[in-house]
């Protein structure tokens, strides 16, 4: 080998090392840079995919605006805690916090053992905020921090409460009550569009932040026009109701994309109003009931336990089953669902 190749090798090995040193460093400050700026601590947010899970998300990024946001259901739950797992540093301690999600029993083995696997080696505080009531969540009771009101209208209003939050909360929680005001007006058409059609997280997390300040953008403006011009869903009307053995009426509401839930329950009631309670059947197959809060002697315990409800006796989210024994359910058809329905209400 000559001098000159000795030379080119030397500079190679310089640029090699120079290049490793350039990497360490630059992973070094972005560590350090976490550990002070987050204060030691990562944030997770994992919530529910509707009004009240962003809303709850929003008053988080309200207090701390560098939080990473999920979204999940009690179904898959477990994955997203182990999604989030695989994209936290281990040396850091990790907050995370768990808005407007019910568990049942079916999921709760799964989801405690993600927490304990999350826990393995890592500092990490897990805060459960809910307002639906299950007797499954009191279980988590020694792997979480509960937080749960059935009482409480919202998982929104607790998380308010939790983090002390400012006067601007109450203008968030006007979303979730069907105020008319300035602010709701421009805002709800915007969360109505994002929930229908941005699936990509962070957009979504970009739109909350600029929810959390207040803040109007250019996208948060073009996000405006497209949610207000889109077409209200179509009305539908009952195609029929259903009358129980005891001469309680109900019907069943096919929900719709781009309906919005709440206020098309409060609105079939009006045009119903003979009706005891609502059941809405969405495209996963699923259900959720309503009672008619107009008929308040209306009561849906035996209706709750017969398929195995979670959330509220008088607003439900249930899969099409009935119980066979205090474990055991068994699945049925829709047909074979309203049958047992009419001979247990």
């Amino acid at each position: 080998m000559n001098e000159f190749e000795e030379q080119n090798r030397g500079l190679v090995q310089d640029a090699n090392v120079n290049r490793k040193l350039t990497r360490l460093l630059k992973y070094t400050y972005l560590y350090l840079l976490t550990r002070f700026k987050l204060r030691y601590r990562q944030v997770s947010i994992i919530s529910h995919r509707d009004f009240d899970g962003i809303i709850s998300a929003t008053m988080i990024l309200q207090k701390i605006p560098y939080a990473r946001l999920y979204y999940a259901s009690q179904y898959d739950l477990h994955h997203t805690l182990s999604n989030v797992r695989f994209r936290s540093v281990p040396h850091i301690p990790h907050d995370i916090y768990i808005l407007d999600l019910n568990v049942g029993e079916t999921n709760l083995t799964r989801i405690i053992k993600a927490i304990r696997d999350f826990r393995v080696g890592r500092l990490v505080e897990i805060y459960w905020i809910d307002h639906h009531e299950s007797p499954a969540l009191d279980q988590m009771a020694r792997y979480v921090n509960l937080l749960v009101d059935p009482a409480a209208p919202h998982a929104a209003f607790l998380v308010s409460q939790f983090l002390n939050t400012s006067q601007y909360a109450a203008q968030l929680l006007q979303l979730l009550n069907g105020s008319q005001t300035p602010f709701t007006q421009y805002w709800r058409p915007i969360l109505r569009e994002t929930l229908r059609a941005i699936l990509n997280t962070r957009l979504r997390l970009t739109v909350l932040q600029c929810l959390a300040t207040g803040r109007r953008t250019a996208f948060t403006d073009e996000l405006y026009e497209r949610g207000r011009q889109l077409p209200p869903p179509v009305p539908r009307v009952l195609e029929k109701v259903y009358m129980t053995n005891r001469g309680m009426f109900f019907g069943i509401l096919e929900f719709e994309k781009g309906m919005d839930l709440y206020p098309k329950v409060r609105e079939t009631f009006l045009a119903h109003p003979r009706l005891g309670f609502l059941l809405v059947h969405f495209p996963d197959g699923h259900f959720s009931a309503y009672q008619n809060k107009q008929r308040t002697y209306v009561d849906l315990t035996r209706l709750f336990k017969l398929v195995g409800g979670k959330g509220h006796t008088y607003a439900f989210h249930f899969e099409p089953q009935v119980r066979i024994t205090d474990e055991f359910y068994r699945p049925v058809t829709v047909d074979d669902l309203i049958y047992e329905i009419q001979g247990a209400i």
